[in-house]
């Protein structure tokens, strides 16, 4: 038998001038310590401010939220958060050693940082933006029907709601009015208003479908933003090159906002379209050239892949792979992504199908790239 969490807890905000930063956390336990969920889909607490839950620890969070603490259920999975979590809005400690990210899944975890001080700037933590929104704010992305359903865990909500409402936002909302209640607005463009607000989640992934001709874009208007950035990555897009040009042409640059860091940078030699890319590790912070590719036949689409997984970074193009070997690269709080580049000249191409995701290390060989 398994006792349930009552969905009781706290929003603690950060104002900021454009929306408020959301950290979902507990109430206050006996001993003055706060307990807080993270979003869906993270793996553990490994966060300035926050530490990772002791078995004692997440049998007294359960009890403070209504559960029995004898029934936190203990058990290894290969397929859930590391340590104290909840799934279905029940509290499980987790002991695997192979312990990762669930859709479906939250850790919980305790803020080490005195209790006055206010909730820090958790890369993972959810975003609710003001009234009379109808978006996710930059480096944000809205989140799947599910993982709404899972928000009403950690909020003072106590139900959820699917349907289509043409007056309200689109996607996850939360209500300050007269319902109080986290729901799914299925409408395809909804509207804004004065109590429905968007719930957001942190955004480790960037998607471009194009066409785009790549031109040369301003500093600080990036065509992206993740927050978080996984180290290890699948970047796959389709190229088409329409000339060369006397300078290095840049196709596309992730970087921490300095011009020297490339994690990673695309771009083609000069007088040339042999494909090079420079990935930033702790030893290279400016690197020379992981891979240099072939020459790339003009007016025909190529495809590109790139998996960066451990001490390996392997280059596809079209369906050929090249595998190197890199050094250690830094967990970074955020990434932009420019198609082109603000600090050097665009590559005269065509560029679309962009895709960056996380790659788990189980799973990245090889013999997938092109699955």
């Amino acid at each position: 038998m398994r006792k349930y969490l009552s969905s009781v807890a706290l929003l603690l905000f950060t104002a900021s001038g454009y929306s408020a930063q959301a950290v979902i956390s507990s109430q206050r336990s006996s001993d003055d310590t706060v307990y807080e969920v993270m979003a869906t889909n993270t793996n553990g607490c490994n966060y300035d401010g926050y530490e990772d839950l002791t078995l004692d620890q997440c049998h007294a969070y359960a009890f403070s939220h209504g559960g029995v603490p004898e029934y936190i259920f203990v058990s290894q999975w290969y397929d859930e958060p590391k340590g104290c979590h909840i799934h279905g809005c029940t509290a499980y400690f987790n002991t695997s050693p192979y312990a990762r990210a669930n859709i479906e899944s939250a850790p919980v975890c305790k803020r080490s940082i005195p209790n006055t001080l206010p909730p820090q700037a958790n890369p993972e933590s959810y975003l609710v933006n003001n009234a009379r929104t109808n978006w996710c704010a930059d480096g944000y992305e809205p989140l799947t029907p599910a993982e709404c359903n899972m928000y009403t865990c950690f909020t003072n909500r106590p139900s959820y709601e699917a349907g289509d409402w043409p007056d309200d936002p689109k996607g996850c909302v939360i209500s300050y009015g007269e319902d109080q209640i986290v729901y799914f607005n299925e409408h395809s463009t909804g509207a804004v208003n004065d109590v429905e607000r968007p719930v957001c989640k942190p955004s480790h992934q960037f998607v471009l479908d194009g066409p785009k001709n790549i031109v040369r874009t301003a500093v600080n208007t990036p065509d992206g933003v993740i927050l978080s950035p996984p180290t290890d990555y699948r970047l796959s897009f389709t190229i088409e090159p329409l000339g060369t040009i006397r300078e290095f042409g840049n196709i596309i640059h992730f970087t921490t906002g300095d011009r020297m860091n490339k994690a990673p940078a695309i771009f083609f030699s000069k007088d040339s379209t042999e494909l090079n890319i420079q990935i930033s590790t702790d030893s290279f912070p400016d690197p020379r050239p992981t891979h240099q590719s072939i020459y790339l036949e003009l007016n025909k689409r190529h495809d590109v892949v790139l998996l960066v997984v451990g001490s390996t970074s392997t280059l596809s193009v079209n369906g050929t792979p090249e595998v190197k070997s890199i050094t250690a690269r830094s967990q970074y709080a955020k990434l932009d992504v420019y198609v082109g580049s603000p600090w050097y000249e665009p590559a005269n191409a065509i560029i679309s199908d962009i895709q960056f995701f996380s790659t788990p290390s189980e799973i990245a060989r090889v013999p997938d790239l092109e699955s």
